[in-house]
């Protein structure tokens, strides 16, 4: 079985146009789809699929900001905890530094009550 090849974009462009320009002017659909087809040859030409409902549309902007929520307070969370691991691991350092640099002093006034004893 033999089909025909898809039509092109400019094609079903063309074939809307020429539809839309079939209807009696003083139609709903030739009103409407007057309206629609700028954006429809947007989203055909950019590879978007659009959605038929304004309702739809709405409900899956809804669905995709509640996901990137989600995903940002995930996000947060995440940093918080790295934070949390960087810091400690500083104060650690810090501290290990202010220990290092005790010794060192107590070491150095030994050193110096050594050498004015002698």
């Amino acid at each position: 079985m033999h089909t025909a090849p898809a039509p092109t974009k400019d094609q079903e462009i063309s074939a809307l146009v020429a539809f839309s320009k079939s209807l009696p002017e003083n139609s709903y659909l030739a009103e409407w789809l007057n309206y629609a087809i700028p954006s429809i040859i947007q989203a055909i030409t950019s590879d978007i699929f659009p959605d038929a409902l304004p309702a739809h549309a709405a409900a899956h902007a809804k669905q995709i900001r509640e996901g990137a929520k989600a995903d940002a307070e995930q996000i947060k969370a995440q940093a918080m905890r790295e934070a949390k691991q960087i810091t400690a691991a500083a104060t650690a350092a810090t501290e290990e530094q202010r220990r290092k640099l005790n010794r060192d002093t107590e070491s150095l006034r030994a050193t110096a009550r050594a050498i004015l004893n002698n």
